[in-house]
């Protein structure tokens, strides 16, 4: 082996560089590292400020004990409660940029930087500025500058995170404008609100918070059915108030949600509380965690979910002390075909196919205000058609009930779907209109960009320079706010009034005569739709009418 070949000692410095560069890969780490350090010392407000070329990080916690003695592998946490012990991040830091930090202990404040310790007085709590991040990686330093709006993203869905789960600090994020500002607060509800809108709030179940065995407990929050995400985004899982990333949840409530609303995500907001050792330093991030329990906990977590899910599914009230009879302003039993057709003329058009054996020996008799019955979309093309009553709805039946479909409500809301998946034509602005956004829509237009420009809204920075156009119809850039702050990627109310009237003039009307297949047709149209259970304007698309009894023949 020549002098050239032998192995290389690395220097010190070199050694901690290499270490560095892994510890802390970029600004949002660098970022997650100090607020958990913050945390970690009780601060009850955290402070962060962050450009291009300057970090900054306050708090009002209970100080460095030891300024001199940072270095790797030093640490004054005990681990117990804390986000880790390792002792390296500001090590790391330090290495990475030029760092000063002001911090104040049990009464004495010292100032460290450039490795000189001096006395300082400062309130209760620490300061860090990290000045010229990477300069010593001037590739990475690059990639920094170029991505820095999206890693400001990044930070404030952190900082979010932070919030969700410690409501008793105050989280203050500040770049060019102050980008979020949270209260204390132990209301979980009253978080959400803050941090995403009362409205965002409202589209959420709470979690049955006495689901709980013997070692774990599960509280939270899950979209509703009806107010899905385009994104899985806003998905937060926190394990004994710690932010943890568990796959296996993140896919089982994914799963459960799409299995009922294939093209959306639901949002959900989790606490997990499980007894025994939980490891949470499986890598650097401290969010991949092991525990015993992990498998009984995703069980938990379904079965809640579905619960909720299944309890959500629509359901059908029956009316107070009515019989069938009384519906249709007649007073005897329906009995064969025959009788059917007797009793109802005169007053009635009924086109009928044969009545089921189910029908035919069935007594129908008065139901209940409480009783009720789940109808899921798949429902609509298991319905047994009977036939058109009164030229206005279609009675089926589906397993031991009979309902009545409203033909008109039911191809108004078919057709209202399918005009508002029409891609709108594009209408330029002579003068782009700039938008004036708080933190949150900010956030939500940088992050459904690519959604809104698919409903014809097109935005550059933050200036509207497209709308969509809709023949006759004027859009403005009010109708983008009212998407932007309601956070609902759909169609604006003026665009939605527009299609429902349109769709109404154009469908089945009341009065029509269908033919069997034109029946079929509306009720697998039904069975297609995200939200078959009203039109447009609020009418029912089905009724239930009744509840067959097969015990008594109708001879009884």
């Amino acid at each position: 082996m020549s002098s050239n070949d032998r192995l290389q000692t690395w220097s010190d410095d070199e050694r901690h560089l290499i270490e560095a560069q892994q510890a802390i890969p970029n600004l949002l780490f660098c970022v997650k590292e100090l607020v958990e350090n913050a945390l970690d010392a009780q601060s009850t407000k955290i402070e962060v400020r962050v450009s291009k070329t300057e970090l900054v990080v306050a708090d009002d916690g209970t100080g460095i004990s030891d300024l001199q003695h940072i270095g790797k592998s030093s640490t004054s946490k005990d681990g117990s409660g804390s986000f880790g012990f390792r002792g390296q991040a500001l090590f790391c830091i330090q290495q990475l940029s030029k760092t000063t930090i002001h911090s104040s202990y049990d009464g004495m404040g010292y100032l460290l930087s450039d490795n000189h310790l001096v006395p300082m007085a400062r309130s209760k709590g620490t300061t860090i500025v990290v000045k010229d991040l990477f300069y010593r990686l001037p590739v990475r330093q690059r990639e920094m500058k170029t991505s820095f709006d999206k890693q400001v993203l990044q930070i404030l869905e952190l900082m979010q995170k932070y919030a969700l789960s410690n409501r008793s600090v105050q989280f203050v994020l500040k770049s060019d404008r102050i980008l979020l500002s949270t209260l204390r607060t132990q209301d979980c509800a009253a978080s959400i609100s803050c941090l995403f809108g009362n409205q965002f709030l409202n589209t959420l179940h709470q979690m049955d918070s006495q689901q709980q065995s013997d070692s774990i407990r599960v509280y939270g929050f899950v979209s509703r059915l009806e107010h899905g995400r385009s994104k899985p985004d806003r998905q937060f899982v926190f394990l004994n108030n710690q932010p943890v990333m568990i796959q296996k949840i993140n896919q089982t409530i994914n799963q459960i949600y799409r299995n009922t609303i294939p093209n959306k995500y639901p949002a959900f907001i989790l606490y997990l509380s499980v007894s025994g050792d939980v490891d949470n330093n499986l890598d650097t991030s401290k969010q991949i965690v092991a525990f015993e329990a992990e498998s009984e906990l995703v069980q938990l977590i379904a079965d809640v979910v579905k619960g909720l899910y299944e309890t959500a599914s629509v359901r059908i009230p029956m009316k107070q002390k009515m019989t069938v009879q009384d519906t249709f302003s007649k007073k005897r039993y329906f009995g064969s075909t025959q009788s059917l057709k007797r009793q109802l003329q005169g007053d009635y058009d009924i086109t009928l196919n044969p009545l089921p054996e189910q029908l035919k020996k069935s007594k129908i008799g008065s139901f209940e205000l409480d009783e009720q019955m789940h109808l899921s979309k798949l429902d609509f093309e298991r319905m047994n058609i009977i036939g058109q009553f009164n030229h206005g709805f279609i009675l089926c039946t589906l397993n031991e009930h009979l309902v009545i479909v409203d033909q008109h409500a039911s191809d108004e809301k078919t057709k209202y779907e399918q005009l508002l998946q029409l891609k709108p034509s594009l209408q330029p602005l002579a003068v782009p209109k700039k938008l004036q956004l708080d933190p949150n829509t900010r956030l939500f237009l940088e992050q459904h960009r690519s959604e809104l420009k698919s409903l014809g809204f097109h935005v550059q920075d933050e200036s509207i320079t497209h709308l969509p156009r809709y023949h006759h119809l004027q859009i403005t850039p009010d109708d983008l706010m009212e998407i932007l702050q309601t956070e609902n990627l759909s169609h604006c109310q003026k665009v939605k009034r527009y299609m429902a009237s349109k769709a109404c003039r154009t469908s089945t009307m009341i009065g029509d005569p269908l033919t069997m297949e034109k029946m079929k047709s509306i009720l697998k149209g039904l069975s297609t739709l995200k939200q078959p259970w009203n039109c447009p304007h609020g009418r029912p698309t089905v009724r239930l009418l009744a509840k067959l009894d097969t015990k008594d023949s109708f001879m009884d």
